[in-house]
């Protein structure tokens, strides 16, 4: 297994409370959501910088016409975290 110095995680996965789940498919959407963070969960621990992309929990797993509209919700959010990323790489100099 190849190592590194620094290792940085991202999620996408909502797992914030909700209570306006309605209907079957909505409902497994839901439960597909919480079983994959309960495994990026654990994962996420061992990083050196967890990345939470918040502002992607809105849309849909599906949402495929949204790509570029994800993408830069990821890259702002990726450049709010690069103070915390510098100060990371510096640490580990």
């Amino acid at each position: 297994m190849a190592s590194c110095d620094t290792v940085i995680g991202s999620s996408v996965c909502p797992h914030e409370e909700r209570y306006d789940i309605q209907g079957r498919r909505n409902v497994g959407s839901r439960c597909f959501q919480l079983a994959i963070w309960n495994t990026v969960y654990p994962r996420l621990k061992e990083c050196d910088l967890a990345l939470e992309i918040e502002d992607s929990y809105r849309f849909n797993m599906f949402d495929i016409k949204e790509s570029k509209t994800l993408f830069e919700i990821g890259y702002e959010s990726t450049l709010k975290k690069m103070p915390k990323l510098m100060e990371i790489l510096e640490e580990k100099k």
